[in-house]
């Protein structure tokens, strides 16, 4: 099966099913001159796009591009329909989004995020998907209306929820028995876990845990926030904490980054997965993670690892469980049927559910969930366990992040690596990201 590929190192933009062969042709050779003067692999673009391909995207590790593509192999297997998938890393791939977006060509199934759903649908870029659900052509007979919710957007539903997951801090119990210490359980407070990343700093010269997934996890904050009767966004269009909840996070993350505890914030732009983090490479004795990563550090680590809930969020229930994905459909799709099929597929198909094998979050489909926990292995299982566990200090997902979330999110790295490189102290930056958040939130809204 010839696919459309993209380099997540370039910023060449290719274009998609319908270009002529000389604009492809001329779109792979900027692609191997991008590649190499990146210093990455070179990948193959291939020619030949069709009409009759379903074209579809999503962001993600080599490990999920690996499976998701095997998904896509069964599918044309079983119904011969030929996928044109474009993919990449998560940064890469909202900019590509962005830019087919404004040329009108966005695949016909483009995977979604519970941070940025709300946007494209504002925009009038999805399809609303109640009517295939009421036709029988998605089946939701097996899945409980909650799991749906997430991806309403003022009564309408955008999004098919393609597994939960949840934040969890994972754990390498080898490493801190090591060091003479507990691992971390689901009474652990954020003043605990900051004495822990120190203490095993001090016992074993190595790192607490890692700096980049504390600082560009902006849902992080939002546990803390919801852990001390909060939210990241308020009802008012603004946000939805009191500003000392920030100042001293970010003054806690702070005493561990100077500490040594945590990882120099100038090593950040080091670590582009979740593969090459140091925790991975067994220099720091936790991660903060979504679960649908877990079995990848599994696999890169080569053990069992541990997992609990965020430090801190026990007992007020600060944690929530999370669409992991979506699967929407494009407004501007000639084959909104044909795409709304797959989507029915990777929630009801046991042979595409056993490929996925729970990758993306626990299936939402109560029978899929049964058959794919029954053939997994043990780092599935566990994440599976664990899931059980987040329903027992969970409350209900705030809704969708609104427009001109994304220009929140990197104020709200922007002033944390501020704090951590002494250019700024912790309640300044949490007064600074206030007034620019809000302003960036006020005129996204208008």
């Amino acid at each position: 099966m010839k696919r459309r590929i993209w380099l997540a190192a370039t910023a060449v933009c290719l274009c998609m099913a319908g270009c002529s062969s000389q604009k492809s042709n001329q779109g792979q050779e900027e692609a191997k001159t991008g590649a190499k003067a990146a210093g990455q692999e070179e990948i193959v673009v291939q020619d030949g796009a069709s009409d009759n391909k379903l074209g579809i995207s999503w962001w993600g590790t080599q490990v999920v591009h690996e499976f998701t593509l095997e998904v896509c192999d069964k599918y044309t297997e079983e119904t011969g329909i030929e996928l044109e998938p474009v993919y990449a890393s998560w940064g890469d791939y909202w900019q590509k989004m962005n830019t087919l977006s404004a040329a009108g060509d966005l695949p016909d199934i483009m995977r979604q995020d519970y941070s940025v759903i709300m946007q494209y649908a504002s925009k009038g870029l999805l399809e609303p998907l109640d009517g295939y659900i009421e036709s029988g052509k998605l089946d939701m007979t097996n899945v409980d209306p909650i799991k749906l919710e997430g991806g309403k957007i003022d009564g309408k539903l955008y999004g098919i929820n393609v597994g939960s997951n949840a934040l969890c801090l994972v754990y390498d119990e080898e490493m801190i028995r090591e060091a003479g210490m507990e691992v971390p359980g689901p009474d652990m407070s954020w003043n605990d876990f900051e004495q822990f990343c120190i203490e095993f700093h001090d016992k074993t010269g190595k790192y607490g845990s890692t700096v980049s997934d504390i600082v560009d996890n902006i849902n992080l904050f939002e546990i803390i926030a919801r852990s001390q009767g909060g939210a990241l966004f308020g009802s008012n269009g603004g946000l939805g904490y009191e500003d000392n909840v920030l100042t001293e996070f970010y003054s806690s993350v702070q005493r561990m980054h100077d500490a040594g505890a945590l990882p120099s914030i100038d090593t950040k732009v080091q670590q582009t997965s979740v593969e090459d983090s140091l925790f991975a490479k067994g220099e720091a004795a936790t991660e903060i993670v979504w679960t649908d990563m877990y079995e990848t550090l599994v696999s890169v680590k080569g053990k069992e690892l541990g997992l609990t809930i965020i430090p801190g969020s026990g007992e007020a229930k600060g944690m929530y469980i999370k669409p992991s994905q979506f699967l929407s459909v494009t407004a501007a799709s000639d084959k909104k049927e044909e795409a709304v099929a797959f989507i029915d597929a990777w929630v009801n198909n046991k042979e595409i559910n056993n490929i996925i094998a729970g990758r993306r979050g626990v299936p939402i489909s109560s029978v899929m969930a049964k058959e794919v926990s029954e053939n997994l292995e043990e780092p599935g299982k566990r994440v599976f366990e664990y899931m059980d566990l987040v329903s027992k200090y969970a409350s209900p997902i705030d809704p969708p992040n609104p427009a001109g979330t994304s220009e929140v999110i990197a104020e709200y790295k922007k002033q944390f690596e501020m704090v951590l490189f002494g250019e700024s102290d912790p309640e300044k930056a949490a007064g600074a990201f206030r007034t620019n958040a809000e302003e960036a939130l006020k005129a996204a809204s208008k």
